[in-house]
């Protein structure tokens, strides 16, 4: 008799789990760029454009969990492989918005 605490073995597919990856990764370099260049556009400085960074990062968290239908474990083995890429999503933030305001409100 197994225990009820005990995970069962389950089958992932590699190239499926990659490309789950590939789209993550994708979206979240997409959203940030554009949220980059939307903080950049407005002229957001200081607090508040990183402000606008973390309200960005949590809305494309949640529009991903509305996607997967609240059920990451269907299309990721665990959490802990969705918390890599954000450390360069940040960067494209920053260049995005540093960029497009240096643009608009210094040139």
């Amino acid at each position: 008799m197994e225990s009820s605490d005990k995970k069962s073995a389950r089958f992932i597919s590699q190239p499926a789990l990659r490309k789950n990856l590939l789209v993550n990764q994708h979206s979240m370099t997409l959203t940030t760029g554009l949220a980059g260049a939307t903080a950049g556009i407005i002229g957001l400085t200081g607090w508040s454009g990183f402000a606008f960074f973390f309200v960005s990062a949590f809305v494309l968290v949640a529009l991903l969990q509305i996607k997967a239908g609240f059920n990451w474990e269907a299309y990721f083995p665990s959490y802990k492989v969705l918390l890599g890429g954000w450390v360069t999503a940040f960067k494209t933030y920053i260049l995005f918005w540093t960029f497009l305001y240096g643009m608009i409100h210094i040139y």
